[in-house]
């Protein structure tokens, strides 16, 4: 059985596959490849998963309080240089069980040579440092947050990988393009733009673009009229004549066959 787990201290998601039978917030021993990590189980996992890492066991004997002590004292340490030496965001860690080593993770513009800042808290700290570079995504993902619909954002409660997302989807779902209503915590596109993306290109197949001028079958006249907006939910179409007059028609009042011009011609 496959289970998503969060590592206790950097809520980093992870798989692991079992036969031992999990209960949802039960606090396990993870393997990674630098060592075993302490993580709670989030739940059973159906679906497809890459990277899985190993099943440790329960944490009984680990000294819990006195691993987050260590990542808290660590983080502050890591912040503090990280922020004035090399101009990088350092914002969460996870520790092994055995108090070894302590994986930091950060964000930051291009490459960054933190060899110097290794040294020094190898130095202070007399513990192995990993540090790992990733996307203002992948933050979201492992802090969390609430998004501008009010609900536990998507890549905390349950994506388990980033996909492209674009303007275009927005635009293709008649959203207004407003910075604040269609980009994340993140400062990146919404991930929801691509959840019902498919359905709209499906809708939106055999019909015109909007801005081009067709040709529509209205009270038993056919008009040629330019389509100003468009509305799937509704299979709906709002549209303008030469007269200027502007009226919403049935999708399937369209003319599709004969006299369609595209946006510009």
């Amino acid at each position: 059985m496959k289970y998503l787990v969060r590592t206790m201290f950097s809520q980093k998601p992870g798989f692991i596959e079992t036969d031992v039978p999990l209960e949802k917030g039960l606090r396990i021993k993870v393997v990674k490849e630098y060592g075993e990590v302490p993580a709670v189980v989030v739940g059973a996992w159906r679906y497809e998963c890459d990277t899985l890492w190993g099943y440790g066991g329960s944490l009984e004997g680990v000294d819990l309080a006195a691993l987050e002590s260590d990542v808290r004292e660590s983080l502050e340490f890591l912040r503090h240089e990280g922020k004035n030496s090399l101009n990088i965001a350092i914002f969460a860690a996870e520790e092994t069980v055995d108090r070894q080593t302590l994986q930091a993770y950060f964000v930051a513009e291009g490459r960054v040579d933190f060899r110097d800042l290794v040294r020094n808290f190898q130095k202070q700290f007399n513990k192995r440092l990993r540090l790992w570079q990733v996307g203002v995504r992948d933050r979201s993902q492992m802090v969390g947050g609430i998004g501008v619909c009010g609900q536990l954002l998507c890549c905390h409660a349950f994506l388990k990988d980033f996909e492209s997302i674009s303007v275009n989807m927005a635009k293709e779902q008649g959203l207004l393009l407003n910075p604040d209503k269609i980009t994340g915590t993140c400062g990146r596109l919404l991930c929801c733009l691509r959840y019902e993306h498919h359905w709209y290109c499906e809708a939106f197949a055999n019909l015109p673009e909007q801005g081009s001028r067709v040709k529509v079958k209205k009270d038993g006249q056919v008009k040629e009229v330019r389509i100003v907006t468009r509305n799937a939910v509704l299979r709906t179409a709002y549209v303008s004549d030469d007269e200027g007059n502007m009226f919403w028609v049935d999708f399937e009042e369209i003319d599709t066959t004969c006299g369609m011009t595209q946006k510009g011609e």
